[in-house]
Order: structure tokens, then C-alpha cells, then sequence
């Protein structure tokens, strides 16, 4: 038997309430929603993992949720991208961890979009 599929059999428990590589089937239900762990949350929104928890501190944002993750069950925050998307705090904060210019004109037009949104409600 070779590493690979002994590796394969090891992380695949699907009657263990395990998906698929040890991913259980409530982190992939909270995937589907846009709950995602840090860095594919922060890829998700389109700024760089600093900048994502930067934005998170400025937001006074607060994981909720975290699921078990892997070969040694590791707990793994998860975030909420729709809850973020929409806070222009969240924005502004990421704005911050960037040099570039445009960059941060970019984030701080979502920010200004986000909050013109909010005032039309």
C-alpha cells in the first residue's frame, strides 16, 4: 500500500460526520455560506492576510464560529466575508495596512460605497 493512499484513508472519515481530508460536514456547510478560515476569507475579500486582520481589529470584529480542521482535529477560526463585506469600518481598517496608493483609494471607496448604502436604508 503506498503513502499516498494509506494518507488518503487516514483523512477521509465520511462516517465520522467528515467530508472529504478532514474537513468536517459543518465547516463545509459554513463554507457554502461565507464563513471561511482567515486566509481564504481575507483572499475572498481581495486584501492580503495583515491587511485582513487589520481590518477585522478596526471593525471590532469578533470570531464567532470555528470548526475542526485536519489529521489533529485543530480548531480553525472561521469568518464571516458577507458580515465583513458590509462593515465600511472593516474597510477603512484594511486601508490602513497597505503603502500603495491605490490600494488604499481602492478599499476606501468600497468603505465610502458601503456607507452611502447604509444612509439610502
Amino acid at each position: 500500500m503506498s503513502w499516498h493512499k494509506r494518507r488518503a484513508a487516514h483523512y477521509c472519515r465520511f462516517d465520522a460526520g467528515y467530508e472529504s481530508y478532514g474537513k468536517s460536514y459543518n465547516a463545509s456547510c459554513a463554507e457554502e455560506n461565507g464563513r471561511l478560515p482567515l486566509t481564504r476569507a481575507a483572499y475572498h475579500l481581495g486584501v492580503n492576510t495583515v491587511a485582513f486582520r487589520v481590518g477585522c481589529a478596526a471593525a471590532d470584529y469578533k470570531v464567532s464560529e470555528w470548526h475542526h480542521v485536519g489529521k489533529f482535529a485543530t480548531p480553525v477560526d472561521y469568518y464571516d466575508t458577507n458580515e465583513l463585506s458590509s462593515n465600511p469600518e472593516f474597510w477603512k481598517g484594511c486601508s490602513e495596512a497597505y503603502k500603495s496608493k491605490i490600494k488604499k483609494e481602492e478599499l476606501l471607496m468600497k468603505a465610502h460605497d458601503i456607507s452611502l448604502e447604509v444612509v439610502e436604508i
